[in-house]
């Protein structure tokens, strides 16, 4: 999404019949130029949260960053802006280490097992 107002949009539009909550998945980059996510701290979390939250009586889920410097706040800032419940968490940002040689490696395991075959 590139910015609140289009996560606003797209919760009108799916809360039709059939759909028994909404999660908002706030803790994926933007497209915006600088990149970024809504979830890495609570003011934009809470803003997102907020104005989604009057498009829709639908049960509202955040999806929040594990990577956030206090995800508390940001928990706690979703769950002031309307937030029925907390998804916790996206991805965890890692690096994986080859402990035989220490050094860092940049393919990923699906790689070497596909190269391998």
């Amino acid at each position: 999404s590139e910015n609140i107002e289009d996560f606003a949009q797209m919760v009108r539009d799916v809360s039709v019949p059939g759909v028994d909550a909404i999660e908002l998945n706030i803790s994926c980059p933007t497209r915006q130029p600088g990149g970024g996510n809504f979830a890495l701290n609570e003011d934009t979390t809470y803003k997102v949260v907020k104005l989604c939250r009057s498009m829709t009586a639908k049960p509202l889920w955040a999806k929040l960053s594990p990577n956030a410097g206090e995800i508390t706040a940001v928990a706690e800032a979703a769950e002031k802006a309307g937030a029925n419940a907390i998804t916790v968490s996206n991805t965890i940002l890692g690096l994986k280490i080859n402990i035989d040689t220490r050094r860092i490696s940049f393919l990923p395991l699906i790689s070497k097992v596909r190269t391998q075959m």
